[in-house]
């Protein structure tokens, strides 16, 4: 994808939604555009997507090493 394409994707994951979600989107894209992603991600956007759950299951473990596996950053 390029630039413009990634802004627009990440406009929409950004919107209020549960953190599950976009985990599961994430994992949809190639690699390297999910990393652009993440690696574009500010404070706030962090926090929203890391602690706005809808379960408060151990799958946040997952979710966390699939992101440090896609970008440690």
């Amino acid at each position: 994808m390029n630039d413009s394409e990634i802004q627009k994707l990440k406009e929409e994951l950004m919107k209020p939604d549960w953190t599950e979600n976009l985990h599961h989107e994430l994992e949809k894209l190639q690699p390297v555009d999910a990393i652009k992603i993440v690696e574009s991600m500010n404070n706030p956007e962090i926090y929203q997507k890391v602690n706005v759950r809808k379960f408060q299951q151990d799958y946040i473990a997952d979710y966390l090493e699939y992101l440090w596996e896609i970008s440690e950053t």
